[in-house]
Order: C-alpha cells, then sequence, then structure tokens
C-alpha cells in the first residue's frame, strides 16, 4: 500500500493491485500514467479518477450506460493493447464528464471513453473516430427545468446517445 498527497480526498492510502497503469496517459494528460477510481457514495453515479503522480488532478467520471442505456463502443480488440480482456477479465468503460455551474449543462466526452481491464488494472483512453460521438453528450434532457431547487441526481432522465445526421 501507498500513500498519495491529493487535492479534493487529502491523503489516501492506495494498494498497489487499485492503481491503474496508463501506458500513454489520457489525451493531453500524457506525462500521468497512474490513477486510482475513487467512488464517494454521496456523488453517485459519479466517481473521480485521481492522478498519483499530479495531486491537484482528478476527473469527474462515470459509467456511460447509466446516461445511455444504447452507448456501445466498437472497436477492434487489437486496439486495446494491454488492456485486452482476457476469458475471464473485464474491461470497465468511464465516459470523462464536465461538470459546469448549471448541472444541466453537465456532459460526457463519448468520443474518447477510458477503458480499464478489472484484473490487470490497465487502463487506455480509446479514440472512437467513426462512432458518430462527440466530446460533449448532454447528460439530461434538454427541457428538464429548474425552479427553486437543484437538480438531484436521482431526477436525472437519460437519454439515448445520438449520433448525428
Amino acid at each position: 500500500m501507498a500513500e498519495f498527497d491529493t487535492l479534493r480526498f487529502g491523503k489516501i492510502d492506495v494498494p498497489g493491485d487499485d492503481q491503474i497503469e496508463f501506458r500513454r496517459g489520457l489525451l493531453g494528460f500524457e506525462q500521468l500514467r497512474r490513477f486510482v477510481h475513487v467512488e464517494v457514495a454521496e456523488e453517485a453515479p459519479f466517481g473521480w479518477l485521481q492522478s498519483l503522480d499530479e495531486p491537484q488532478t482528478a476527473f469527474v467520471v462515470a459509467n456511460p450506460a447509466v446516461f445511455f442505456p444504447s452507448y456501445k463502443i466498437e472497436i477492434d480488440p487489437r486496439e486495446l493493447g494491454d488492456v485486452r480482456p482476457g476469458p475471464n477479465d473485464r474491461l470497465v468503460v468511464l465516459g470523462i464528464c464536465t461538470i459546469p455551474d448549471r448541472f444541466s449543462d453537465a456532459s460526457m466526452n463519448l468520443l474518447g471513453p477510458i477503458a480499464i481491464n478489472a484484473v490487470t488494472h490497465k487502463g487506455k483512453q480509446l479514440v472512437l473516430n467513426r462512432s458518430g460521438f462527440t466530446t460533449q453528450h448532454r447528460l439530461i434532457d434538454g427541457d428538464v427545468k429548474i425552479e427553486a431547487e437543484p437538480l438531484r441526481r436521482s431526477e436525472l432522465k437519460p437519454q439515448a446517445a445520438r449520433q448525428p445526421a
């Protein structure tokens, strides 16, 4: 177990087998190669992909299927490299989210999902070039109205991930 300082969570203890290695880092953050997926019950369905190399860097992430039930990634298994799951491995897919002040404008990057092999703890950010997805799919239906109270996560209406025509 190793101890890491983080800006968001303070000191955290991370067992070696919970550390996720991104051999090439994430797009725009290639120098950051070690992360941990932090789940905070009160923030579900969102979690954090916390860098272990740079304490101030953490990304809000979520399972795309929570918001976009029809979201499927089609990729040549050879492109997964060392993330490719074996017969008994499980592949976890996460989308990086942008959560602005107005939650109704929150979005997820479906063009560049993150794939993590849950057994080997190897990760890779994919780029789905010919998918029609974008980096900013809104998480909730644009018709949601927020009046006196802020929108509660339990009130989210999942919407289909729409590919541009």
